[in-house]
């Protein structure tokens, strides 16, 4: 894994109201996201798990959940 890569082994995501096919977009959204934000002197850091609890405000549009969770992921790294 290079540099430029992020690699996340495993992702569980729950968002009520969200079909199988939606959450799997969503979470291919997140990654992408975490991707292009995470700064590169982070990107080789290990770490054996990350918890996190976002509250999103019912009705979010997808495209905004996705960004909002990325942020938390990105600024729990920090």
């Amino acid at each position: 894994m290079g540099a430029e890569s992020v690699k996340i082994d495993r992702m569980c995501l729950s968002v009520p109201g969200l079909s199988q096919e939606a959450a799997n977009v969503l979470g291919r959204d997140v990654i992408r996201r975490v991707s292009k934000k995470v700064p590169e002197q982070l990107r080789s850091r290990r770490l054996a798990s990350l918890n996190l609890q976002v509250s999103i405000p019912q009705g979010t549009p997808t495209e905004r959940l996705a960004e909002m969770i990325a942020e938390q992921i990105c600024k729990s790294l920090v």
